[in-house]
């Protein structure tokens, strides 16, 4: 059975992120937008697409988001996340077609709340037996320039074990393989390491697609996230800083 696909876009990116990686521990294919207009950009050709956004407050700019999106998505079960909202926004919201509202902790909702609602409303399947689900925690997402970074503390900080699969402008490929709360090992553009790591790191946007659970790779210096990342992002900044010297070249 294939993943239901969850588009997510939330006003603080990171945690967008980690309720994409959440959705993926649930076997939903948790999708990060960054923006709102691209959700109809990424839905599922099929049409089984859910919309999940979070928002400090909902207003009107809420309300015409949520009314694009509509129109975008036709049948797409909307579901705002807000920790305020005036009541005849809210009604206006409803009358558009959004699913529910729910107030938010402050952070990100539980991916529980999330699958509830949605089963709840009568919009997921029942989990099929183990063999039909998909690959333990597949999840992707895009990352604007800067933030390769976050991402990969992000995922060793919640202790993932697995391969991130990245695709840079120009098509250009690289993989980091991750061991819990280490970076084991990084490969790009035919560079290893913390070569390749640097590497990545200066490159531009890219998109991301982590395999949680596959490691196809064994530790080979068994360094934290912190102490790699740290010789990456200095190697990159001295690789950049040669680039933009006059004699560089």
């Amino acid at each position: 059975m294939a993943a239901t696909r969850v588009l997510v876009w939330d006003e603080q990116r990171e945690a967008a992120v980690a309720l994409a990686a959440k959705l993926a521990a649930a076997h939903l294919d948790g999708v990060v937008c960054d923006r709102p207009e691209d959700m109809p950009l990424k839905a599922d050709p099929a049409g089984a697409s859910i919309v999940v956004c979070v928002c400090n407050s909902l207003n009107l700019a809420a309300f015409e988001r949520l009314r694009h999106l509509r129109e975008a998505l036709p049948g797409a079960p909307v579901i705002f996340y807000t920790e305020r909202f005036h009541e005849v926004t809210r009604l206006r919201c409803l009358e558009e077609g959004a699913e529910e509202f729910v107030p938010r902790d402050g952070v990100v909702q539980t991916v529980q709340e999330v699958v509830g609602l949605l089963r709840g409303a009568g919009r997921l399947p029942e989990l099929a037996d183990a063999e039909a689900l998909p690959v333990k925690g597949q999840m992707y997402f895009q990352l604007k320039e800067g933030e390769l970074s976050n991402a990969l503390q992000f995922l060793c900080m919640t202790s993932r074990t697995g391969e991130l699969v990245l695709r840079f402008n120009g098509g250009t490929e690289g993989t980091v393989f991750l061991d819990r709360n280490t970076i084991v090992h990084a490969e790009y553009a035919g560079q290893t390491g913390v070569e390749a790591l640097a590497r990545m790191l200066g490159a531009g946007g890219l998109e991301a697609r982590f395999f949680e659970g596959v490691l196809s790779r064994a530790a080979d210096a068994g360094r934290t996230v912190s102490q790699i990342l740290i010789e990456a992002s200095v190697l990159a900044d001295e690789r950049s800083a040669g680039a933009g010297s006059p004699d560089a070249g």
